[in-house]
């Protein structure tokens, strides 16, 4: 699956905090990543893919983990960076929400390859990890073999 990512809070922090437009997000409390490896994206990057000047955001809590990010926007701290497969869980619960449809794709992605000799666990693996919005059969047609 393809990296696709997002906007993400607390509902309770976008009933604190107006958020209507893609500019909003510049003054709102942001949950940054720091930038650390070539394929996570944190605000900056984020900002500047989607035209804006980074230099204009507020960053009011930086952090070296994504678990810790998406924790706090679960806590109501701020807004973060959603990466689509990894917040689909909080989405469906209610537990975080998409303040703005505004998205990025990056253009890099996941990918799983099975065996065809691969046993069972293996593949039960791979149809628990396979996107919903692609379902298709885990077999040697509908998977890349090694």
């Amino acid at each position: 699956f393809e990296d696709e990512i997002f906007p993400v809070c607390a509902a309770s922090y976008l009933d604190r905090n107006k958020i209507c437009s893609i500019e909003d997000l510049l003054s709102a409390d942001l949950i940054d990543l720091d930038y650390l490896h070539w394929n996570w994206l944190n605000w900056a990057i984020w900002f500047a893919e989607a035209g804006l000047e980074p230099m204009q955001a507020r960053v009011a809590l930086r952090t070296n983990s994504y678990v810790t990010q998406l924790d706090a926007a679960r806590a109501g701290f701020g807004v973060a960076l959603g990466w689509r497969n990894l917040v689909d869980d909080d989405l469906a619960q209610g537990t975080l929400v998409r303040p703005l449809p505004d998205a990025i794709q990056t253009g890099y992605g996941y990918f799983l390859l099975v065996r065809q000799d691969a046993d069972d666990i293996a593949r039960d693996l791979a149809r628990h990890l396979q996107p919903t919005e692609t379902p298709s059969p885990i077999g040697p047609a509908s998977l890349a073999s090694t």
